[in-house]
C-alpha cells in the first residue's frame, strides 16, 4: 500500500514536469484530475506568449525608429553608419583574399541560397511527420521576406556610396535581406534545435554556430560596403519580428511530442 501511494505520488509531479520542460505552449491537460497543476502550467504558457510578444514588439519598435530615422535622413544616424562602414569598407579594399571570401559568402547566404536551404529543412520536417513545424518555420521566411522587399521598396534608401567601392549593388539598402534572411533562418533554426536535437553538446554546438552565421554575415554587407550598419539591424529586427510573433500565435510544437523531447 505505502508503495501504490508513493507512486500515485508521484504521478503528478512528473506531469508538471513534462509540461515545464517540453516547451509545450498549449499544455497538456492533466488527467490525474489535480486542476491546480493544470492552471499552474496555463500560467506558464501565458507568461510564456507575453514573454514572445514583448520580445516582438521590442523588435518592431527598433524597426519602426530605424525607418523613421531613415525616412528623415536624420543626420546623427547617417553620422553613425558612415562612421563604422568608411573603416570597414577602406580595410575590405586592401586585402583582396578578404574581398573574395566576402563576396563568397554573401553568394552562399544570398537568396537562391536561402531558398535552397530552407527548402531541405521543409523537408525534413515534413518527412518526420512535424507537419506544424514546417508551417511555422515557412511561416516566419516568408513573411520576413515579404516585409523586408515591401520596406526596401517603401523606403527606397540608396546603397551607401564610397571613394573606393569594393562592390557595388542598384537595389535598395534598407534594410538589408542578407541580415534579414539569415537571422530569420537560424532563428527556425535555434528554436527547432531547441525542441527536436536530445544532446546537450550538439545542441550548444549547432546554437554557437547560428549565432556566429547571424553576426558573419551582417559584417559582411558592411565590409562590403553594400549596406549601412543600421539596415543590418533593421534586418535583424524584422527577423525577430517574425521569430518571435509566431511562436506566440503558433508554436512549431504541441503536446504529443513531450515523451521525446524529455529523454535528453
Amino acid at each position: 500500500m505505502r508503495e501504490r501511494r508513493a507512486t500515485q505520488a508521484v504521478v503528478p509531479a512528473q506531469n508538471l514536469v513534462v509540461s515545464i520542460h517540453a516547451r509545450d505552449w498549449k499544455g497538456p491537460r492533466l488527467v490525474t484530475g489535480a486542476g491546480r497543476l493544470t492552471n499552474f502550467v496555463d500560467h506558464v504558457d501565458s507568461d510564456r506568449r507575453r514573454l514572445f510578444v514583448a520580445a516582438a514588439g521590442s523588435c518592431l519598435i527598433v524597426f519602426v525608429l530605424l525607418a523613421g530615422l531613415v525616412h528623415l535622413a536624420w543626420s546623427p544616424l547617417q553620422a553613425v553608419d558612415s562612421d563604422v562602414g568608411a573603416p570597414a569598407e577602406a580595410w575590405s579594399l586592401q586585402h583582396v583574399v578578404a574581398v573574395r571570401v566576402l563576396l563568397a559568402i554573401e553568394t552562399v547566404f544570398g537568396t537562391l541560397g536561402t531558398v535552397l536551404y530552407v527548402s531541405v529543412l521543409l523537408i525534413v520536417l515534413w518527412l518526420h511527420e512535424h507537419r506544424r513545424a514546417v508551417v511555422w518555420s515557412a511561416s516566419v521566411m516568408v513573411g520576413t521576406s515579404v516585409t523586408t522587399t515591401a520596406s526596401k521598396l517603401l523606403f527606397r534608401r540608396q546603397r551607401p556610396q564610397w571613394d573606393d567601392s569594393v562592390h557595388t549593388l542598384t537595389s535598395y539598402s534598407f534594410p538589408s535581406g542578407h541580415a534579414s534572411g539569415i537571422a530569420s533562418g537560424m532563428g527556425v533554426l535555434i528554436v527547432l534545435v531547441t525542441l527536436y536535437v536530445h544532446r546537450t553538446s550538439v545542441r550548444r554546438a549547432i546554437l554557437a554556430a547560428a549565432a556566429v552565421l547571424v553576426v558573419m554575415v551582417g559584417a559582411d554587407r558592411i565590409l562590403l560596403g553594400v549596406h549601412n550598419l543600421s539596415d543590418v539591424v533593421a534586418g535583424y529586427a524584422v527577423a525577430g519580428i517574425w521569430v518571435y510573433s509566431m511562436l506566440a500565435l503558433y508554436p512549431p510544437e504541441v503536446a504529443r511530442r513531450i515523451p521525446r523531447m524529455i529523454d535528453s
